[in-house]
């Protein structure tokens, strides 16, 4: 069992963090590269 709940807190926080970020690379690698593709042609465009 942990010690204190400000230690739990820390442990959830910093799990949930490496979740997320994850999630975000994820996306990054499905979605970055089309979506650097539209700006580009947005901004060529104009």
């Amino acid at each position: 069992m942990l010690t204190s709940p400000k230690e739990y807190v820390q442990k959830w926080i910093r799990s949930s963090n490496y979740a997320f970020s994850n999630i975000c690379i994820r996306w990054i690698k499905l979605y970055g590269f089309t979506f650097i593709k539209i700006v580009i042609g947005r901004f060529h465009l104009v």
